[in-house]
């Protein structure tokens, strides 16, 4: 069975691609403003795509804590 996309994967690609096209087609911007909003883009990426991970592990390590109380002493 074939994979479904999503509204939202489609878009992940559509929007910044028709940013693009406007920005050169109105001439309003430059090209750099282009390449800013690619690395601004990809800086938020790394951004978040850290804050999860980050988030995660601190999830894990608060489950797989116990409590001072439960602790087992060493023999």
């Amino acid at each position: 069975m074939p994979e479904v996309v999503q509204v939202e994967e489609v878009a992940d690609v559509v929007f910044p691609l028709g940013m693009v096209a406007v920005v050169l087609a109105t001439g309003n911007h430059y090209v750099l403003d282009i390449a800013g909003s690619i690395v601004l883009l990809i800086v938020s990426i790394a951004v978040v795509s850290a804050w999860g991970h980050l988030a995660e592990r601190l999830r894990t390590a608060a489950t797989d804590a116990t409590h001072p109380c439960e602790r087992v002493p060493p023999s």
